[in-house]
Parts: structure tokens; sequence; C-alpha cells
């Protein structure tokens, strides 16, 4: 991915202890008694491993919490696509209802929300709506909640921050169907999830429900599971939104693994103070084993991001496994790129369509989350603020006002510089290296393997003409496999492909059970004599890259005269130096 330039921009070519929430959990099993649909006796699944996050889930999101009507939401995900920075979700937040969770549409604000949803879906782009567990006094079915029984408490009034009401009882089982009802008139509507925010956390620490007593913490579980399970059930590919951890007083740990497809830190300032403490939260998420955090770019409450705080966070929330970006903190002033200036505009789009381009990547790794237990976000670094999204890419992100960084690097046997492939950095080392704001520190591992899903020429992994192909990003260094979670589609499911590279022999082997259109970008820092096996190839002379098409379900591409990373390295000088600047 050797760095080139356009309009000033680089353009490139290339478990934290988390037991005393489950005993917490655990405890609520001992409860006996309760034959409601969500949980019964058995807890244990409260704790297996996160749900496989839909491939349609990893586009970047946008919300806007600040005009909350219909016209504000279609004029903002508009205003993005015009200046070709990608949307894949749209999250209409709260108030869309006429009262707080009665799950009606206002029509005076929304006032054809069917068609807004077509048109959406028309366009590629999911709809998630905001939805706690309150039903506030204003609600219509406020006395009715109350006097059926289906509020915890006996129907006590409590305030939150919305106000005040009384919450669903998710124990009882008659409560459950009738929210789900209520549920269900606007999941036929074609919606694909839910931000599910906090509620629990408003209850007194002693919460009375259906089936006994319990604290607050043994009640949270109900609360994620139900909606989680009910939405999965009408639409296996939906998602809900829910916090893992997030600051004490705003909830500590809160939804459960297994019931999380999406996990976002809570409500942080947009300046660098809320960018830190929001990345100490989706760290703390990760280390737990949460499988999808996601990164709200500019924060969401409290100061606005300047210029400088939001591009840095757009390139970390690209970096991440979901990238959001929307709040009351300058929603629709100083979070939209085009409020600051051209570069800002340019620096999104590009980090945007780079997150864009690793679906496939991400959502591979989404799915080992799902089999193995471990976040797509990898061994977070707290102190040094670094983490590995999946296994191929480390990130070293920026949380300051600066354009130098000193990076101590994962040990291995390279790095190669996301914005100079040329250029590999010895694992172990420490480097100094210089940070524009354009630029972020990315780092591949020798020898990786990185499917993408490449549209334009943006980012200058391919161009227009890579659009339905399955592009194969290839960093030869000697002999490398990566077993590829496919997705067959833009929700779950998925097949498995496995990709075998020998630097030394030219070959590069791709056996699947589903065909495909394939086009491999393989480095290579010299033409090769020949290529056998493609449909096509050509050699990028610029970009030092064999580009080859090949349409198939297993096949075998032999490159002659390959010459990889390993041949970089043997002639290079050992890199003994533990500390080294970096242009």
């Amino acid at each position: 991915m050797n760095a080139q330039w356009k309009h000033g921009l680089p353009q490139t070519n290339h478990r934290i202890c988390f037991g005393i929430f489950i005993l917490a959990v655990a405890s609520v099993g001992s409860v006996r008694g309760h034959d409601g649909p969500v949980l019964k006796t058995d807890t244990t699944v409260l704790s297996r491993n996160p749900p496989v996050c839909p491939r349609w889930a990893l586009r970047p999101w946008v919300w806007e919490d600040n005009d909350n009507t219909q016209k504000g939401c279609e004029g903002l995900v508009k205003s993005y696509l015009s200046r070709d920075i990608p949307v894949g979700v749209v999250v209409i937040y709260s108030p869309w209802e006429t009262a707080y969770n009665s799950l009606e549409w206002d029509r005076k604000t929304y006032p054809n929300p069917q068609t807004m949803i077509n048109q959406f879906h028309s366009k590629g782009i999911k709809v998630l709506l905001w939805l706690n567990g309150f039903v506030s006094t204003d609600s219509p079915d406020y006395e009715y909640v109350r006097k059926q029984g289906y509020a915890t408490d006996g129907g006590r009034r409590r305030n939150w921050w919305q106000g005040s009401g009384v919450h669903v009882d998710l124990t009882n089982t008659e409560a459950t169907q009738w929210w789900h009802r209520k549920m269900d008139g606007i999941l036929r509507m074609g919606i694909d999830g839910w931000m599910v925010d906090q509620s629990v956390h408003f209850l007194e620490e002693t919460v009375q429900s259906s089936i006994g007593t319990m604290t607050k913490n043994q009640y949270k579980p109900y609360y994620y599971a139900d909606i989680f399970d009910h939405t999965v059930r009408v639409n296996p590919h939906a998602v809900i939104v829910a916090r893992a951890f997030s600051e004490p007083d705003q909830g500590d740990f809160a939804a459960p693994i297994s019931k999380c497809t999406v996990t976002w830190g809570g409500d942080h300032h947009g300046d660098w103070a809320g960018l830190n403490r929001q990345l100490e939260t989706l760290y703390r998420a990760a280390e737990a084993g949460y499988g999808a955090p996601c990164f709200a770019v500019g924060g969401s409450i409290g100061a606005a991001p300047t210029k400088d705080e939001l591009i840095r966070q757009v390139e970390l929330g690209a970096l991440m496994p979901v990238m959001s970006n929307g709040g009351v903190n300058g929603g629709l002033r100083e979070h939209l790129p085009w409020f600051h200036d051209e570069q800002t505009v340019q620096v999104y789009q590009y980090y945007a369509t780079l997150h864009n381009e690793l679906l496939p990547y991400i959502f591979s790794y989404g799915v080992e989350s799902n089999l193995s237990g471990i976040s797509i976000v990898r061994q977070p670094d707290k102190q040094r603020r670094q983490h590995f999204l999946g296994e191929e890419l480390f990130v070293s992100t920026i949380t300051t006002r600066t354009e130098e960084k000193e990076i101590v690097l994962p040990e291995g046997l390279g790095w190669v510089d996301y914005w100079n492939e040329g250029r590999i950095c010895q694992g172990g080392s420490t480097i100094i290296y210089k940070v524009p704001l354009e630029r972020y520190p990315l780092f591949i591992r020798v020898g990786s393997i990185i499917p993408m899903a490449v549209e334009t020429s943006i980012t200058n992994h391919g161009d227009e003409t890579s659009t339905g192909k399955q592009t194969l990003l290839i960093y030869p260094f000697g002999k490398s496999s990566f077993v590829y979670h496919r997705p067959t589609g833009e929700g779950i499911a998925y097949s498995d492909v496995t990709i075998q590279v020998d630097e030394g022999a030219g070959c590069i082997q791709v056996a699947g059970t589903h065909k495909g259109s394939y086009r491999l970008r393989v480095k290579s820092f010299r033409r090769p004599e020949a290529v056998e096996g493609s449909d096509s190839w050509h050699y990028d002379e610029r970009a030092r890259y064999v580009v080859a098409d090949k349409d198939g379900t297993s096949f075998r591409i032999k490159i002659s005269g390959l010459s990889g990373y390993f041949r970089l390295l043997s002639h290079q000088a050992p890199n003994t130096a533990r500390r080294k600047k970096m242009n």
C-alpha cells in the first residue's frame, strides 16, 4: 500500500475479570418458579460467546439527536452520500415515538416512517431505532401496565433521564408477551434492530420482579436478553446495540456477552478527555470478550469535537469493528466533516471508505469471536493505547494533539507500514512515528492475507472494476494461511474459505465451497515472469502488485518470480536499534 498523494491526502494501494457480573447472572438462575421465555433457570447462555455481528452492521453508522425528525434523518444521510462518504446504517434516536417506549411513531415528526425505511433500504442502508424499558407517565400504556402488574417494583414510579415512569417486568410472561406485541408492530415495518439504551440503571438497588426480589445487576440480563431474543426470532440478521462496560455512574457492566451484537461504551464528551475515557471502556469490553465494540466518533454529550479531535476519532473509529457518528454535542454541526473544511471531508471519506473495504476481514473475525469468545479487538493495551484489529492489523491510537508518537511494536518477524509498504518495522522495536493529521499509525503483519470489499479507487486498494469481486490483499512472506469466514450475504451466514500462500514457490491456493469472483492483489517488488491459473492478470508497476482475477470455488495460481517480503527482508540490514525515528 505505497502512499500516493491526492488533494493533500495519502492515497494507498494496497477476558478483564468479568466474574462478578457472571456470578450475579448465575444467582438469577437459582430463583425458582419462572416459566417465562427469557432465561428460565438456565443462565449459562448469558456467559457464552458473543453472537455473530451481521455484515451489514459493520458499515459506517450515522445518527443525530438534535432535529429528531424524518426530514432531518433523511437530510443527514443525503449529505454524507453526496460527498461519497459511505453510510450503511442510520440510527433513529429518541424521541421518535408519541411517548417514550410507546412503540408508536409520532406522525408529526415522522409523517411517513414506512416510506422512510423503504427508501433507506433501497440505498442499502439499514435502520435502527432507539428503545429502553421504561413506560413513561405520558404514555397511553402507563396506567394499563401498572394495573396489569406488568411493571417491576409493584408499579412504583421511578425517575430516569427523560422523566419518570415504570419499568416493564421482563421476568413476567404476560408482560413480555404484551411487550413483544408492541415490538412486533415496529419490527414488521422492516427495521433492522434496536439501540437498547440503559434503563435498569435507574431502578433501585433491589428490584421486585414476578419471580422474586433480586439485585439490579441480577435483573439486567432479563432486560437485554428478552429484547435480543425476540428481535432475532423475528429477524435472525437483526442486531441490538447495548452497553457492555460503561463508567460506574452510567451502569458499569450491563448487557450479557451472548445477548449483545454490538457494544458501545456509553456517553462521552467529544474532546480528547472523552476520547480517552471512551477508549478505556471499549478496551474493558474487549478484554471481557464482547465481540464487536463500536466507537462513537465525536462522543455524544458535553464538549463537541474540534476539527483535530473529530479527525482523530474518525481515524480511530475506522479501525474499530463498528464506527458510529452522532450525538447532541454538535451532532448537526461539529460532528459533520463539512462543518469544518474540505480537508476534514477528504479525511472522513478516506477512512470511512477504508472501514467499508475492511468489512469482509472484520466480519471474518466476528465469526471467530463467536467461535472462540475472543473479541474482534484483540490484545488491547490500555497503557500504550494500542490494539489489534483481528490478528493481521495493529493499531496505535492517537489520543492527544500531536504529530509524533512513540510506538512499541508487537513481537514478530516484521510489520509493514501501511503508508509505505516498502518499509518493514522490526517486531518488538520502539519507533518514533510521524503522524500528520491525515495519517494514522496502522501496521500489517508480514505474511497477512486480508479479504476486502473494494468498489472505488479512493484508497487505491483497487477501483470501480473491483466491485462485485472478492479482493484478497496478500503480503507474501514465506508460508502463510488464513481461514476466511466469507459472508454469503449481508447477514450472519457464511462459508469457510482456506487461503494458503507459499512465497518461495509463488503459489496461492484458494479452497472454498461456494463459487466466487476473486481479485488477488499480491505484493511483489518486481514484475513476475509469468502467472498461471488466473483468468487474467497484470502487474501494477507504480503500486508493485500482481493483480490476478479468477472465478471459481477452489483454484491454484502460480506466480513465477514472485518477490515478496522474505526477499525484501533478506536484503535489508537488520534493525538492531530498539528506538528508531520513522518519517
